[in-house]
């Protein structure tokens, strides 16, 4: 620089020094360059490095700018100024990591990207950090420039609580339960799959056909978080019925059937059909004695079903009772012969008594059923008959309208 122009120069510097003095921070290191013509103008610029955002000379600046400014000096000589304001951009970065955490897990989020220096809002200065708990992280990085970018994430906890609808079986030993999964949570996100005990994973939340016991349900969402829950169904009081003992039957008896049940019955269901009056009533009757089992299957309110049997038993005996002996000798106990019949007994068609050559010593006919039909006292054609064995022999006509016939012995003892 000529030794003439030292003042000049002088002047220019000090401009560029207190131009200087009220840059940002980010430009202090600009670099400025002099020209100059003598007795004319003197061109004086620099290039100042800014941060995208900083302000510079009170003006935001946001991108590559050039300013200038002219200056009428002494002496005819001018100044003209020119900043090359280089705006570098700022960081632009994204936080990556867990930003769904399940409750009581730990997670890591960082910056994506390399950077000089790292500011978190928990006070961390490291590229990354571990987190357990929600909520907004904010990080500023800083460049090797010296700009700095912010980014902000925010963490969720997933807190999953599982709310179930059940079901208990119907019936005692049936397998119609169920069980649903009605929500996992709000803050669960979809979709979720789920498992009860060890059955195999599936992506409906409904089980049916579950009899009682003790079920584990799981349910893992979309971020794999899971949660289970224990719960009990249990069956019912077993619903059963008695429809009594078996029973004996004679000829010409009246049996009617009942039933009890644990539970009130809605539905009957007799069997045989064609031995009863109703086979869908609650107490039936047996329209006639045969040796035969009788079955009932009946339900509850509830549909639940129960069986019971019982055993009829037909005595087909004739119920016509001939005493063994008598003793008609006057004394007073057991002088006559006294034949006797059951209610079967409808009618005595005939009653003969014969000696042991075969001859008939006594005969009645016709006579009505009744407790005490017949008396003989012994005697034939008004003479009594000696003393021995003799053969009765008797044909009945029962309820049903069928005969029978019996046959039997009888000893006279005086």
């Amino acid at each position: 620089m000529p030794p003439s122009q030292s003042p000049i120069v002088t002047t220019a510097l000090l401009l560029f020094l207190c131009t200087a003095a009220y840059l940002p921070v980010s430009a202090r290191n600009a670099a400025f360059f002099l020209y100059y013509r003598p007795n004319d103008t003197i061109f004086f610029s620099y290039v100042v490095p800014l941060c995208s955002g900083d302000a510079f000379q009170g003006i935001p600046i946001f991108r590559d700018t050039v300013l200038s400014s002219f200056h009428t000096g002494t002496a005819g000589t001018d100044t003209v100024l020119t900043w090359l304001v280089d705006s570098t951009p700022l960081p632009d970065f994204d936080i990556a990591g867990d930003t769904l955490l399940c409750a009581g897990q730990t997670g890591r989020i960082e910056v994506a990207g390399n950077y000089a220096a790292y500011n978190w809002s928990t006070g961390a200065s490291s590229k990354s950090i571990d987190i357990n708990t929600g909520g907004w992280y904010t990080v500023r990085a800083t460049s090797s420039l010296g700009c700095t970018g912010v980014d902000s994430v925010q963490v969720k906890i997933i807190q999953m609580q599982l709310e179930l609808e059940t079901g208990d079986p119907t019936c005692y030993g049936l397998t119609d339960g169920f069980a649903e999964v009605l929500s996992a949570g709000s803050q669960s996100p979809a979709p979720h799959v789920y498992q009860l005990n060890t059955s195999g994973i599936q992506t409906s939340s409904l089980f049916e056909n579950l009899g009682a016991g003790q079920f584990q349900m799981k349910a893992i969402d979309a971020a794999g978080c899971s949660d289970s829950l224990f719960f009990q169904l249990s069956d019912p009081a077993p619903f059963a019925i008695d429809i009594g003992p078996d029973r004996l039957l004679s000829l010409g008896d009246v049996a009617q059937l009942t039933v009890s049940g644990t539970t009130p019955i809605v539905r009957y269901q007799w069997r045989p059909t064609a031995l009863l009056d109703c086979d869908t009533c609650a107490m039936p009757l047996v329209l006639r004695p045969v040796t035969t089992a009788v079955f009932l299957e009946a339900e509850d309110a509830n549909g639940c079903t129960a069986t019971d049997t019982l055993q009829l038993f037909f005595d087909n005996a004739i119920a016509l009772y001939v005493p063994n002996a008598f003793s008609p000798n006057g004394d007073g106990r057991h002088d006559q012969l006294a034949v006797s019949a059951g209610s079967s007994v409808i009618q005595l068609e005939y009653f003969r008594i014969f000696d042991r050559w075969g001859s008939l010593v006594f005969e009645r006919r016709s006579v009505p059923g009744a407790p005490v039909i017949i008396l003989w006292d012994g005697t034939s054609g008004g003479k009594t008959v000696p003393s021995g064995a003799y053969i009765w022999v008797a044909s009945v006509r029962l309820e049903d309208q069928q005969s029978a016939v019996r046959k039997g012995t009888i000893s006279l003892i005086f």
